[in-house]
């Protein structure tokens, strides 16, 4: 029983700090050139989706852990190219050249 609390513990910070982070994260971009482009405008939105799949999944932590977990697995998934992109510009643009040719 305290493994599971401590799991959800865990689960619920981890969740609570990545939603902090991507609502901070892209704050200069909406509203931008960033926002209307032809790959970066569906990867601000699909930004703006995971972060709201991470408060989602902070707020089932405590009565569905399993679900919140995929929830914020796919969250992250979805937070993963913007923060690809901005790490990494060149090998984004080679990878996603290679993927359209």
């Amino acid at each position: 029983m305290q493994k599971l609390t401590t799991q959800k513990l865990w689960l619920d910070v981890g969740c609570v700090l990545c939603a902090v982070l991507t609502w901070k994260y892209p704050t200069g971009l909406e509203g931008t050139e960033f926002s209307g482009g032809q790959i970066t405008g569906p990867m601000l939105n699909m930004f703006d989706i995971g972060t709201l799949l991470f408060v989602l999944a902070l707020a089932t932590t405590f009565l569905f852990p399993r679900i919140a977990s995929i929830v914020a697995l796919l969250a992250s998934l979805l937070c993963f190219p913007l923060y690809f992109y901005f790490t990494a510009p060149g090998p984004f643009r080679r990878i996603l050249a290679a993927n359209i040719l």
